[in-house]
């Protein structure tokens, strides 16, 4: 599957219309791929970080993400979303049973 989204914005690098350069981007790029390949069972075979956009070379990980437990799979969601209102009012709502 191949997704594609263009619009004049600047990740990383300078950008030469306002001058502003934004390369302090790139580590944070980097860092969320790595931390959602972990939670979702994803190895990342190659990426690159341009200064307007990105590719990734991803590869799910099945036999891993089978032998995830329903208590693993709510553990690694709530990396994400912990605070979000819909995991809260989920897991208030299993509580008062």
């Amino acid at each position: 599957m191949i997704n594609r989204c263009v619009r004049r914005a600047y990740l990383c690098g300078g950008d030469p219309y306002n001058g502003k350069n934004y390369h302090h981007r790139r580590g944070w790029i980097v860092n969320k791929i790595k931390q959602l390949a972990s939670v979702f069972c994803i190895d990342v075979c190659a990426y690159a970080v341009m200064s307007n956009h990105y590719h990734l070379v991803l590869k799910i990980d099945t036999e891993q993400q089978q032998k995830l437990t329903p208590k693993a799979v709510i553990s690694r969601w709530l990396q994400l979303f912990n605070g979000h209102p819909i995991a809260v009012g989920f897991f208030k709502r299993r509580s008062d049973r």
